[in-house]
């Protein structure tokens, strides 16, 4: 598993830890064992663990936060979870989550990248003066690069020049011609700063919005700026169309037309149902569409089908398209983000612990039917994975306690998010027995409960000493009688009593 798990004390000293890959270990473990986190991590890294461990020990509540540390000279990041065990004891659970960071921060960049491309349509659409139109258009290349605080851009046409942004930026540059009817020389570049180099895709916008002035010089009529949107975006590989008010497409690009099996030039005047399953359409497409025709931006996550049988699943986000006149359209672009689904859908199973853990763990999903369980649970309550998966975890259920106790566990779980105690399950084979147990809820992304995990231990080796201390302090050690405390001594028979 992918997962770091580590015992520690209430002074951070690591106790034990389990790990299916030794090479993601910071250190070796000769060099961390029996040592405090703050002795071995670096010291941002290790003070901030010290202050959750001490938050979760004081609080007895499950913690989560992240932090990053530089590892073989790249800088990793992670989520780390730690559960109390008992009040000088908890479980840290940490997981590299550099993957998933990199793919949320390359979404969001191309996210932003689209929204520049789509408001420098809107641009050259409403603009008719170049004085308005290019200043206008340097400040929406600016807010589309990686660090917009970090650049310089500038347009020059027909001898005139207009700049924007940071005149300090002092690193490369990128450029793009800009084809002008007058000018030979016009084009749009971009100075960068040093830290923040331009990569391939910024590149591509800037090639794009030279693209759009081009048209904008050329003609500036209705027919000219449809012609202006379709060469801007079809060679990006987001899938874009622009349907109108009847839910007809007006203009498709080649990755929108590819998922259908299609070429641009079989959607141009189709109906939109046409063309997409009717359950799809009917159910999730057209009142979307039809909220987007009102003027508000609709966006949305989906699988959706593929041409070869695939599913993807894709970030939808359908704008209003407006004119003078008001929305005449809708502009449908579609991302895929399948990489960064499936790396949240890991994430969200953070809460699974090692299956080599000594504590048995235990996976429902919100109405209890359990999802996973590790080998520990199978050794603790003789069930095998196979034959608890969809059982609903009231399987172990001792009998012993009344609806009520289990009433007021959820009440806590659902008022801090844990619930800690003792309680007796049973095994698979009938007998009871009594467990330490720690219940807490599983949350998505958005804060929204999605299951829960159990973590408990079998404790019957406790509680045999702790009835066999009870009977040492009611009983005489050498002839078994019961004994009594001084001032519990049993009454004087009746004397009449003690001569019959």
């Amino acid at each position: 598993m992918p997962d770091l798990f580590f015992l520690v004390d209430s002074d951070s000293r690591i106790i034990d830890f389990k790990t299916g890959d030794t090479g993601a270990l910071y250190r070796k473990p000769e060099q961390f064992l029996g040592k405090r986190m703050s002795d071995v991590l670096p010291a941002g890294v290790g003070s901030q663990i010290s202050a959750k461990l001490a938050e979760t020990l004081e609080q007895q509540s499950l913690t989560s936060f992240e932090y990053s540390m530089t590892i073989d000279r790249e800088l990793q990041h992670f989520e780390a979870r730690i559960a109390p065990i008992d009040a000088t004891h908890a479980a840290l659970i940490a997981r590299n989550i550099t993957a998933r960071k990199t793919a949320h921060q390359q979404l969001q960049e191309r996210m932003k990248e689209l929204d520049g491309l789509y408001k420098t349509y809107r641009l050259i659409q409403i603009e008719t003066d170049l004085e308005h139109l290019a200043p206008a258009v340097l400040q929406v290349i600016a807010e589309a690069m990686q660090a917009p605080d970090e650049v310089h851009a500038s347009i020059s046409i027909d001898g005139r020049c207009w700049e924007h942004g940071d005149d300090s930026a002092d690193g490369q540059i990128i450029s793009a011609p800009i084809k002008s009817p007058k000018d030979k020389a016009a084009r749009i570049t971009v100075r960068f700063n040093q830290r923040t180099p331009p990569v391939a895709e910024e590149e591509e916008v800037l090639r794009a919005v030279a693209t759009a002035i081009e048209l904008w010089l050329k003609d500036d009529e209705a027919q000219a700026q449809l012609e202006l949107y379709q060469r801007v975006v079809a060679d990006t590989r987001d899938q874009i169309a622009l349907i109108d008010h009847r839910l007809h497409y007006k203009m498709v690009n080649a990755a929108y037309a590819a998922r259908l099996g299609l070429n641009p030039e079989e959607l141009i005047g189709k109906a939109v149902g046409s063309v997409i399953e009717d359950q799809l359409f009917t159910d999730t497409i057209e009142p979307k569409l039809k909220e987007a025709l009102t003027g508000s931006s609709v966006q949305y996550q989906q699988w959706r089908p593929q041409p070869d049988g695939s599913r993807a699943y894709m970030n939808v986000l359908y704008t209003p398209y407006k004119e003078h006149r008001g929305v005449r359209g809708v502009i449908a672009s579609m991302h895929d983000i399948t990489d960064l689904y499936q790396a949240q859908e890991q994430l969200r199973r953070a809460a699974r612990v090692f299956s080599s853990s000594a504590e048995a763990v235990l996976m429902t999903d919100v109405d209890g039917a359990i999802t996973d369980v590790n080998e520990a649970f199978e050794k603790i309550a003789g069930y095998k994975l196979e034959d608890v998966v969809g059982q609903h975890y009231s399987i172990l259920e001792s009998g012993r306690h009344p609806p009520s106790f289990f009433s007021a566990i959820f009440n806590d779980i659902e008022r801090t998010g844990f619930w800690h105690g003792e309680m007796w399950n049973k095994r698979r084979s009938g007998e009871v027995f009594p467990c330490l147990i720690t219940v807490s809820q599983v949350l998505s992304e958005e804060g929204e409960l999605s299951g829960y995990v159990a973590v408990f231990s079998d404790i019957s080796s406790i509680k045999d000493n702790e009835h066999r201390l009870e009977l040492l302090a009611h009983h005489d050690p050498l002839t078994g009688a019961q004994s009594y405390p001084a001032e519990k001594k049993p009454p004087k028979p009746h004397f009449q009593d003690a001569q019959r």
